[in-house]
């Protein structure tokens, strides 16, 4: 849904949300935080240029009072719980691009997510450094970066269009290039084709049996209870990733055809004295080995959490393996088996530690 409309009415729109941004950050900004709400109007915005410029400018006047909330003694309990309701309807937005199933979105949605879960990671890393609070990151409700990829693959796997686009943006920026969402990324793609072995695709889901059993004009208090509890159980048994799967309608050829897209994108984890051929390769073997292998060059952090790169290279191997033995555990669409077999001789069975 999202076009270029006349220069004129992008231009207005982003000099409106600057002016919003600096009143909401100004010394008085606090006495103006309803004025947020402009900002979230201009997200309804049909051109993509607008929706963008008003989301950064949301996530940085968000910043903005988490630092003065963070400074004021005592706390200011109005402002975090402001916080918290803002920041929740603002990561919504950033999933809600992200199923748009138009790859310009997509991709926007993509870049977004990472130079946030970023920004909230350094921002967070600082607080807790600085403030006597025990954990910010709960005040604020901020999800940990982990989260934050785990809902944008969701959105984006089960999108009701799939582009190439939207996969090569994915790793081609920041997969490759940084060690922690590499294996981030793939322990998801796990995570996703382990749940795709239990879901009951195509069929109805627990959602749609409500909404079936609502219509009924004979319908019940109990019975839609009884649904809805149903519908709560399944996503247990199932897990959130095929639950959502089963409601929005996706096929298991589709999500099959998704993952693998993604997981032949994959750089190849290096084996234990391999040297490195490029930046966007993992790495496995011994975390604290002697010899200088893999795990000894130092590969770039998008989040600087505490722990070396060397341990999210160590995960990534462990976890590309997992991976692909999850997706070959699935029913494999026949359209699929030719490139499949002719993947697993190079790419895939010299990473499985028992082929």
């Amino acid at each position: 849904r999202w076009q270029y409309p006349s220069p004129a009415q992008p231009l207005q729109a982003m000099t409106s949300a600057s002016d919003l941004e600096r009143r909401l950050t100004s010394s008085g900004g606090q006495q103006h935080l309803n004025d947020i709400s402009g900002l979230f109007e201009q997200c309804e915005s049909e051109d993509l240029r607008v929706v963008a410029t008003a989301l950064q400018a949301i996530a940085r006047v968000l910043a903005h009072h988490r630092r003065l909330a963070l400074e004021a003694t005592p706390l200011n309990k109005e402002l975090a719980t402001w916080l918290q309701k803002h920041g929740e309807a603002f990561h919504s937005l950033l999933c809600q691009l992200a199923r748009s199933g138009e790859p310009r979105a997509q991709v926007c949605a993509i870049r977004l997510v990472f130079a946030v879960l970023r920004d909230e990671a350094t921002e967070l890393l600082a607080d807790s450094r600085k403030s006597d609070r025990s954990d910010p990151g709960k005040l604020f409700g901020l999800r940990p970066p982990e989260r934050q990829i785990q809902e944008l693959l969701d959105e984006l796997l089960l999108a009701e269009k799939w582009s190439g686009q939207v996969a090569d943006c994915l790793v081609d920026e920041f997969v490759k290039p940084y060690a922690d969402v590499r294996q981030y990324v793939t322990w998801q793609l796990r995570s996703c084709a382990e749940q795709l072995g239990k879901a009951p695709l195509p069929g109805k889901s627990g959602q749609q049996k409500i909404e079936a059993v609502q219509a009924t004009e004979a319908a019940t208090e109990a019975e839609v209870a009884a649904a809805e509890t149903s519908a709560k159980r399944r996503k247990r048994q199932l897990g959130p990733f095929a639950e959502l799967a089963v409601q929005r309608g996706r096929t298991h050829e589709e999500l099959f055809a998704r993952l693998l897209a993604l997981l032949k994108e994959l750089p190849e984890p290096q084996s234990s004295g391999q040297a490195m051929p490029n930046i966007g390769s993992g790495a496995g073997g011994s975390l604290w080995a002697d010899e200088a292998g893999p795990e000894d060059v130092e590969e770039p952090l998008l989040v600087e959490s505490g722990k070396p790169a060397g341990f999210f290279k160590k995960e990534y191997r462990r976890q590309f393996q997992e991976a692909w033995l999850k997706l070959l555990g699935l029913r494999v669409p026949l359209a699929h088996c030719s490139p499949l077999l002719q993947l697993l001789p190079t790419r895939v069975m010299p990473h499985l530690s028992r082929p």
